[in-house]
């Protein structure tokens, strides 16, 4: 009936209370689990434990290679019809699945369910109408639109989803019943770019304003960067501390090192014609 989608990379303690959350429930609405984890590089301990942890599909991606593109590999890969993503740091309500299978029912294959969060910042539950961060929708909605757009490294790959979903004859659709706890912490290093986040407010900025039919490229506002690396293990460490320190960015190499999956992140052989904000 419903599948979990989420990425994760050494939050050893959020990851066990989360999954806890996600198995009652799967009992409650006595169904069989179906987990899809994609890691990011943690802690061997980290990924015995989850290898051994019933209804979860493990992806190891030894390393952080994306957030959209780690959710659209479990995306593609979801048993069941419906698909809810969250992330490591999450607590489910006891009581979501059961909610949720009550909107199912009457609910088109266009339908976005929105999840309400608590991010334990004071402001108790906030609901979430056009484009929700959390949400419940069917494995073939995210087909129509292609899924995730994976030039969004980190962050807003949900929101344009939604928006394109919606654009697209989709409808969301809130519930108050639908909750999770989010235990969300801006200290942490996955977190610690968001103030950077210059995409979200853009689309915000499309959807208000209604504008259709028009490239969205002409709202970008990512710097280039070019990276300078002689193999391919160098390329990629130095890409991952640029995406960690510079949030969205269009990087420049000189070589892909027959990495093409690179250029849906915004990675690009440079030409020669390009300026650059920094070189790394």
């Amino acid at each position: 009936m419903i599948s979990c989608i989420l990425g994760s990379k050494d939050r050893d303690e959020k990851i066990k209370k989360m999954l806890d959350s996600v198995y009652i429930n799967y009992e409650n609405i006595n169904v069989v689990p179906d987990i899809i984890i994609i890691d990011g590089g943690s802690s061997v301990d980290l990924i015995s434990l989850l290898k051994n942890k019933p209804g979860v599909s493990l992806i190891e991606e030894s390393g952080m290679h994306g957030v959209t593109r780690a959710y659209n590999r479990g995306f593609r890969l979801a048993k069941y019809k419906w698909v809810l993503w969250i992330s490591d740091d999450m607590i489910l309500m006891p009581d979501l699945f059961k909610n949720a299978i009550k909107r199912i029912q009457t609910a088109s294959d266009k339908t976005i369910l929105s999840v309400s969060l608590n991010n334990n910042d004071g402001k108790g539950w906030t609901r979430y109408k056009e484009m929700p961060p959390v949400a419940l929708c069917t494995k073939k909605l995210l087909c129509s639109v292609d899924f995730w757009p994976e030039d969004y490294i980190t962050y807003a790959s949900d929101v344009d989803f939604c928006l394109r979903a919606i654009r697209n004859g989709a409808n969301t659709i809130m519930s108050s019943e639908l909750k999770i706890n989010h235990h969300l912490d801006y200290s942490d290093e996955i977190h610690a770019q968001t103030h950077i986040n210059v995409d979200t407010p853009r689309f915000v900025k499309i959807w208000a304003s209604k504008v259709k039919n028009k490239s969205s490229d002409s709202y970008r506002i990512h710097p280039n960067i070019y990276v300078k690396a002689n193999n391919k293990t160098l390329l990629i460490s130095k890409i991952q501390n640029v995406w960690k320190n510079n949030s969205w960015c269009n990087i420049y190499v000189d070589d892909l090192f027959n990495m093409d999956y690179l250029k849906s992140m915004n990675v690009f052989v440079k030409t020669g014609t390009e300026s650059f904000n920094l070189t790394v």
